[in-house]
């Protein structure tokens, strides 16, 4: 593992170090429930339940599964070579035995159990232990990745030598992840996937149940669940530098108290009966007691009714805004989903969207919406995006592009249109492979870099809180 990667200065164990660090800092930060344990082959000592005088020897148990913290997250960056040989596939039986001990105390809980090994597999393997480990694997239902470190890759111009021990070995467990089922991912693929912090999606719970009403007679058994929302960056936390330079600090939380002093007597503090709201009006001040700010809010029951039906072209898309959902049938429901197939195959043959009022739940504001057909293979459904108020749109008079219309001299010349219309098609997203189209821009593969810059230097400073924060991940700024 010190050898230098090709085309590269940084060598196989930094490699290694540098994907195992991506790996338990994402758990770090949004793992949460997630247990990591780290195994290391390949060490001076010989540190693991199964060790005798002549196997599992020179691997050692660097953390036994626990939740992910920042010692652990430290403890990866100082793995040193230590230059001793051993076998990949001890390492992995040792790794599975933590994995057993662990789920021996907790019985009846219901783990998903998934094992890294990162490896150049450029060691001598016992290939021998191959059925104890496949028939662990599935007993455990475990899964398998394999981050390969410069495994070698087919190519006719230059076939691999069969004789090559590392070439050997990388065969060897390409067999063993086919019977597993597992993956084998090249270590600088690892890097990039795991280059993003990613948080765990939240779980799919309905946002909304109930009827889509159409009419006074017609309703469908309906749900929602959430598309696209906007990800927004954590909420930093107050903490006091008293307790942080305390020798043995308890709690940084820093508690909040706000107080309301008398304007005629600063020092007596007002109760929170005699304090009261107050709508401006003008330049005056319209106080409202507790029993009048009930009248402040438009309250209506949960509801989905269809207000009326209208050409999808009528529907600009810049009156579309807030999160997008999901509305189906509810599952097991073949009569609300029969229904709901036939509005939205009949929606979509005529080009046609719903106007609806939605209320998502009970004393709640209502919202004006439209909803959109959408017909796929294996999924039917309706998408729900909200449409502004008159209060909500904004009349600005901008002057007209048409030349007809446009003032003298200001009317562009048919060389700056052809000019325009070259740079659309030199941007154009789409590029045809023969037949195929290949979209280069896909929303769910582009970062949001305004949180990998935020998540990338709370990870930096915990880990080097000494040290200043690096320059955002290349991988990440491209």
């Amino acid at each position: 593992m010190r050898q230098t990667l090709r085309g590269s200065k940084e060598t196989r164990l930094e490699a290694a170090i540098h994907v195992v660090s991506l790996l338990v800092n994402q758990k770090v930060l949004f793992g949460k429930g997630d247990e990591v344990g780290l195994v290391l082959y390949g060490t001076h000592e010989s540190s693991n339940d199964l060790a005798t005088d002549d196997q599992y020897q020179h691997i050692t148990i660097k953390k036994a599964i626990a939740p992910p913290d920042m010692d652990l997250a430290r403890d990866v960056l100082q793995i040193e070579p230590e230059g001793e040989q051993a076998d990949v596939l001890d390492a992995l039986i040792v790794a599975m035995d933590l994995l057993m001990k662990r789920q021996a105390e907790e019985p009846k809980q219901v783990f998903q159990k998934r094992l890294f090994l990162v490896t150049d597999a450029a060691t001598p393997i016992n290939m021998e232990d191959t059925s104890q480990i496949v028939d662990g694997l599935k007993q455990m239902d475990a899964k398998l990745n394999v981050i390969g470190i410069e495994f070698t890759e087919s190519d006719a111009n230059s076939p691999p030598d069969q004789d090559d021990l590392k070439f050997k070995n990388e065969q060897f467990l390409g067999r063993l992840i086919d019977e597993v089922e597992g993956v084998t991912v090249p270590i600088g693929q690892a890097i990039e996937m795991m280059s993003f912090f990613k948080a765990q999606p939240p779980a799919q719970r309905a946002s909304f149940r109930g009827l889509l009403q159409i009419g006074n007679d017609l309703s469908i058994p309906i749900q929602s669940f959430i598309k696209t929302m906007v990800s927004k960056p954590p909420t930093a936390k107050k903490i006091s530098t008293v307790a942080m330079e305390a020798a043995e600090p308890k709690s940084m939380n820093v508690i909040k108290d706000t107080s309301y002093q008398s304007t005629t007597d600063p020092d007596r503090e007002v109760p929170v009966e005699e304090r009261i709201k107050g709508m401006t009006y003008g330049k005056t001040l319209v106080p409202f007691s507790k029993v009048d700010e009930t009248v402040l809010k438009y309250e209506s029951e949960a509801c989905l009714k269809v207000i009326g039906f209208t050409s999808a072209s009528k529907i600009p898309r810049f009156h579309f805004f807030g999160n997008v959902e999901c509305f189906v049938a509810p599952p097991g429901d073949t009569t609300a989903g029969t229904a709901l197939s036939a509005l939205i195959r009949a929606l979509a043959e005529t080009d046609s969207v719903a106007i609806v009022r939605y209320v998502k739940r009970n004393k709640s504001v209502p919202h004006l919406g439209v909803l959109h057909p959408h017909i796929r293979p294996d999924c039917e459904n309706l998408y729900y995006n909200s449409l502004p108020f008159s209060e909500d749109i904004r009349q600005y008079p901008f002057a007209p592009l048409d030349p007809n219309r446009m003032r003298k001299g200001l009317a562009p010349s048919q060389a700056q249109l052809e000019a325009a219309d070259q740079l659309i098609d030199a941007l154009d997203l789409v590029q045809k492979d023969g037949e195929e189209e290949i979209e280069l821009f896909k929303p769910k593969h582009v970062y949001n870099p305004t949180l990998q810059r935020l998540y990338q230097a709370v990870q930096s400073k915990a880990v080097h809180p000494n040290d200043p924060i690096p320059p955002l991940d290349p991988i990440v700024a491209k």
